[in-house]
């Protein structure tokens, strides 16, 4: 309620200083004409995102929360946006179930970047923070998954079956890594074989990815499917958790 009173400098200055304040800055642009229900995980999931931010290269995040929450809008969409006001040379690879989903968050990201409201954010970090550059959207990089801005910061986008080559990040983003139907279907064996082989390839051929000398952080979230997929799996190896059941 006090941030109807806030002035649009006031809300500006919150939406470059937390993710939340960005959300809330930027969802007329993402959704146009519809109600943003604050309830009360979207803080919880922002703040956790901030401390992986804020936390020693090669941390871990796992976040697992229902379906029709938010998940990709805060952490696929969200998230990579407002982090290039700060540091727009991060390299953020996308992964998820697949090509469609993958194709709308980044499209949702890159029509939130494009946007006059954030272009006016930009503007107001580099009087913020003058050793800040003021960057743009590349046009030599600019397709619907994969785009660059000026800094060299990048945002790249695969499925789980792709075979990611010459691709390196500074934070690797799993976003619902499983087809849901087509994941739990079938008998217990089968369906156990296909949470193994997506933990599997996250330990392999995805954790190369990383370029060197980078933050080198992880975000994965999903809902949880199996006591033995990604999010499970990765919860016992140590990763910092947070775990929002619907019920």
């Amino acid at each position: 309620e006090k941030e109807k009173l806030w002035t649009e400098a006031e809300r500006q200055a919150a939406a470059i200083r937390s993710l939340a304040g960005f959300v809330r800055y930027m969802w007329d642009v993402f959704s146009p004409g519809k109600d943003l229900l604050w309830n009360p995980h979207i803080p919880i999931i922002c703040e956790a995102i901030e401390d992986l931010v804020a936390a020693e290269p090669g941390t871990e995040l796992v976040i697992c929360q229902p379906p029709r929450t938010m998940k990709s809008i805060l952490v696929s969409v969200m998230f990579p946006a407002w982090l290039w006001l700060q540091c727009p040379e991060t390299v953020f690879l996308g992964i998820s179930c697949s090509e469609k989903v993958a194709g709308r968050d980044s499209l949702a990201m890159r029509l939130i970047i494009a946007s006059d409201r954030y272009k006016g954010l930009i503007r107001l970090a580099k009087e913020t923070w003058p050793w800040m550059p003021a960057w743009e959207m590349s046009r030599d990089q600019y397709s619907k998954t994969n785009f660059q801005n000026t800094e060299k910061g990048q945002r790249q986008c695969f499925t789980p079956g792709t075979t990611i080559i010459g691709s390196n990040c500074d934070y690797r983003i799993v976003d619902d890594p499983y087809d849901v139907l087509e994941a739990t279907k079938g008998p217990p064996e089968r369906i156990a074989e296909r949470m193994t082989d997506i933990v599997s390839t996250y330990g392999q051929s995805w954790q190369s990815r990383f370029s060197a000398g980078g933050p080198k952080k992880s975000l994965i979230i999903m809902q949880r499917l199996h006591e033995n997929d990604l999010a499970g799996e990765r919860i016992k190896a140590g990763a910092r958790s947070v775990v929002l059941p619907m019920h």
